[in-house]
């Protein structure tokens, strides 16, 4: 044999003996060493690891279960978001034909173009108006009440105007009322 070769194998032989004397070592350490001490250092990990078995699966858990709470409020959130976009919507209808009322009782006080009127009633809106785009599913009642006043020898019909409308889509219902007066020389 080569002398290279011997001093190969020599040295095998040497780490071989150094590598049972530290595992050696290194048992004893793990045995005498309480697990609150141990390091992350070779065996003393090991040692460590097998004293939190199952600490990994309860971390996993706790996890998965905050997460799963985040997307439930989440998605709570988003649904009630569009539950208010929903009842803004309509109640921005029933404002709309709310407006639609008082103009149609204004204008039968008071036609275009001829002399005022004394109204004392109810009207309802027209069946077809619950077809008009963007006001569907809404109806309105507007009501007139008329007093005759006389200022400075000059006699003048006082209107009194109200007008309540109701929308609805699905299980939502939004009702407005608006009121108003004005007074006309007859």
């Amino acid at each position: 044999m080569s002398r290279e070769t011997l001093s190969q194998q020599y040295l095998v032989h040497k780490a071989h003996k150094a590598h049972k004397a530290l595992s050696r070592i290194d048992r004893t350490r793990v045995e005498k060493t309480p697990p609150s001490t141990a390091t992350l250092g070779g065996s003393f990990f090991i040692a460590s690891l097998k004293h939190q078995r199952g600490s990994m699966l309860v971390m996993a858990l706790f996890i998965m279960i905050v997460l799963a709470l985040l997307g439930l409020t989440l998605a709570s959130s988003l649904s009630s978001t569009g539950n208010k976009v929903a009842a803004d919507n309509l109640g921005f209808r029933a404002q709309l034909a709310t407006q639609a009322g008082m103009e149609h009782i204004k204008a039968t006080a008071n036609p275009a173009g001829a002399t005022p009127l004394s109204c004392n009633g109810t009207i309802n809106s027209p069946a077809s108006f619950g077809q008009v785009r963007g006001l569907e599913g809404c109806a309105y009642q507007a009501s007139c009440q008329t007093s005759t006043t006389t200022i400075a020898g000059v006699n003048y019909y006082f209107y009194r105007f109200a007008s309540t409308a109701q929308c609805t889509a699905s299980e939502l219902i939004s009702a407005h009322t608006q009121t108003d007066s004005m007074m006309i020389e007859q």
